[in-house]
């Protein structure tokens, strides 16, 4: 909406109609990516709600979303907030750091009351850079906000400001009587200063929490929450410490074992690079005091990216334990260099994962091959097919120079649709590419082997593979 197109939305000529008016459902304010609302969305705003009933003329908007990144877009997005609020069911505010805590705290003000049947609500905000008296008073605004919302079914809030608000209101939002999602985030690796206080009772009817923030602060606001959780969702951008992720993942796979009555989502980390320290990952997945890996029997999908690293840095870290998660369907690791292991302990693997599906062994490291000595051989692939049959794509680095295994002996055909070698190194006179390619052939008789991005070995031996006939 943009000066004149806004008066001419509310008040178009008689002999002009505009059907969304009657018909639009949502209401978008978008500001972000160097579009910004011009100042006089305040001044319209205001004059629509001074002399215009926007329900009526407006009247099957129920959803209203304001991201906001300027002080008068929020303004203006509150007059529209407040005009169309008791048809309001979801409404989902950013306040921008750019406007001061006490003007945030004002439009929520504003607000407050006049949205009577939310059911839905979501609000971004930063109390980073704010002092502890404005970062309490404003999270306070906040959850004094929610708390009038009876209606409210999903609610979505950044960790800090519950966290804060807990410090004097240890009972802020918990009382809700219908909120059944809470949804918890934030962007920084550390928290504020202060802690949660332990808490009991409230989030009578949660049973959907999902929380994406470090783990140990997942570890706190777990035990402020309901005993009645049925889904926990944890996504965790940064790990700490052993020390720190022992702890916090002995309180969290304790309120698991005790509570969790639907299937636990671990992401850790999630798609964006991390660096982190052998010592670290071990503690992750193995962490001393915790006897049963309820968090890893549960995981369907986990990713590691390691963005520093050494060439002897992950003969370190043990992925042992990674053989409890039986219900796996999708693994990937990324390192920056070859990871070292044998068909046997890539037997072990499939052989405990089942149900997996997808296997990406970091096929490009992105520091490249170092040694040969300890890197799989192509040979590593009749582990595959004998221990994978629902294995339809397999992603690894090898080195094609060893002597190709035995076919092995098996009972079903292997279901490997995709095979990528990557950066893989082999000689590439005819005859040894010819051969591989054959072993290739033999295990998987209609594989697609990946050449894009791929060793110029990896590519010849694809050809080769495409020319190899089946009386052969």
């Amino acid at each position: 909406m943009y000066g004149a197109s806004l008066e001419w939305l509310i008040h178009p000529p008689p002999s002009e109609t505009h059907p969304e008016r009657t018909t639009a459902r949502q209401l978008l304010i978008l500001e972000g990516h160097g579009q910004h609302i011009p100042t006089s969305f305040v001044y319209l705003s205001a004059q629509i709600a001074a002399r215009n009933d926007f329900r009526q003329r407006f009247p099957h908007i129920v959803a209203l979303r304001a991201q906001c990144e300027t002080s008068h877009c929020l303004r203006g997005a509150i007059h529209w907030a407040v005009g169309l609020g008791p048809s309001l069911t979801t409404l989902s505010l950013r306040l921008p750091r750019s406007v001061t805590a006490e003007v945030q705290a004002v439009a929520l003000r504003s607000i407050r009351g006049r949205v009577p049947y939310l059911q839905r609500l979501e609000i971004e905000m930063d109390l980073r850079g704010l002092s502890e008296g404005q970062a309490l008073d404003l999270a306070l605004q906040v959850v004094a906000f929610c708390d009038d919302l009876r209606s409210l079914t999903v609610l979505s809030l950044p960790v800090e400001v519950l966290e804060t608000a807990w410090q004097v209101r240890g009972q802020a939002v918990s009382s809700l009587p219908l909120l059944r999602e809470l949804s918890l985030s934030t962007q920084s690796r550390t928290a504020l200063s202060r802690q949660p206080p332990v808490r009991e009772g409230g989030f009578n009817n949660l049973h959907t929490l999902r929380i994406r923030a470090p783990l140990f602060q997942c570890a706190d606001i777990l035990g402020s929450t309901s005993k009645n959780l049925k889904r926990l969702d944890i996504q965790c951008d940064f790990l700490e410490n052993a020390h720190i992720i022992t702890g916090s993942l002995r309180t969290i796979t304790n309120f698991c074992s005790t509570t969790i009555s639907h299937s636990t989502f671990l992401e850790l980390p999630s798609k964006k690079p991390h660096s982190m320290l052998p010592a670290n990952m071990n503690a992750l997945f193995s962490p001393r005091g915790i006897p049963s890996p309820v968090l890893l029997s549960n995981l369907t999908d986990i990713e590691l990216t390691f963005t520093q690293g050494s060439p002897e840095g992950l003969r370190l870290c043990t992925f042992a334990p990674l053989l409890s998660a039986q219900a796996l369907r999708r693994l990937s690791i990324r390192y920056p260099y070859a990871l070292s292991y044998t068909a046997d302990d890539l037997g072990d693997m499939l052989g405990s994962w089942h149900s997996i599906q997808s296997l990406y062994l970091n096929p490009r490291p992105s520091r490249g091959l170092i040694s040969l000595s300890s890197t799989p051989s192509v040979g590593i692939l009749s582990a595959v097919a004998r221990c994978g049959p629902c294995l339809q794509n397999f992603c690894a680095l090898v080195e094609g120079l060893g002597t190709c295994r035995p076919l092995p002996e098996r009972t079903w055909a292997p279901s490997l649709q995709k095979l990528d070698l990557g950066h893989s190194l082999g000689t590439r006179q005819n005859e040894e590419v010819l051969v591989a390619a054959k072993y290739i052939r033999s295990l998987f008789h209609a594989v697609h082997i990946e050449t894009e991005d791929c060793s110029d070995w990896v590519v010849d031996v694809a050809a080769a593979f495409g020319t190899i006939d089946d009386a052969e």
